[in-house]
Formats: C-alpha cells, structure tokens, sequence
C-alpha cells in the first residue's frame, strides 16, 4: 500500500492525513517491511474510535504520529463512531445511490442517512 500523494492514507474505507510533513518524506512509496506485511506501512487505530489513526514512523522506530480522518468538520464538537459505524454509513451510502467524492462529504451523506431513519416530531 503506496501513501497517496493528495489524500494520505486509508485504513477501513477512511483516509488520514497528519498535520505538517508528517507523511510527506513517504508519499508514493512502499514500505520497506518485509514477511507477512512486506510492503505496507504500520499504521495502528482503535476500532471503537475513528477520528484518527497512528502512524509508525519507520525512521524512528516506536515514534507513532497521530493522523486525523479527512472528513473532520471544523471544530471540536464531534460525535463519536466506531469502525460498525463506518461501516454502516458506507454500505447505506452505497445502497443509496449516494457516492461522496472525498470524506469531507462524508459527514453530510450521515446526516441525510441518519435524517431518513428517524422521524423528528413537532
């Protein structure tokens, strides 16, 4: 797995970019790992938080940068979703018709999905 020049990296059907030049020294390249994760980048998350993702930086071995999700709206009022989550709002998305063209787009397909399964009372 190649770290994307534009857009990071994708772990569960998200992407991640860290602030600064966090990746920039590795864009475009394969890992240099060998055996069973020969070519891929160690990149650990929480399954039970997807905000963000943490990197291993392979110059600096035990050095973990962390990487924010793409889609994050400004501001720190965030609801918290998990990996099922995920999961649910892509295979929704899907069987909807909706296609986001990046994750900042995201945030408003969950809202019209979520919108459509429950009813708002005046």
């Amino acid at each position: 797995m190649k770290i994307d020049r534009r857009r990071g990296v994708t772990v569960g059907g998200l992407w991640y970019e860290g602030t600064g030049p966090v990746l920039d020294s590795y864009r475009g390249r394969l890992s240099s790992r060998r055996g069973r994760h020969a070519g891929k980048w160690a990149i650990n998350r929480d399954p039970r938080d997807c905000h963000e993702v943490y990197f291993e930086d392979p110059e600096r071995p035990g050095l973990r940068h962390v990487l924010s999700w793409n889609g994050l709206p400004p501001g720190d009022d965030v609801p918290a979703f998990s990996d099922a989550r995920v999961h649910e709002v892509l295979r929704a998305a899907a069987r909807s018709g909706l296609k986001p063209h990046d994750d900042g787009k995201l945030p408003s397909v969950w809202l019209k999905l979520m919108a459509a399964r429950t009813p708002v009372r005046a």
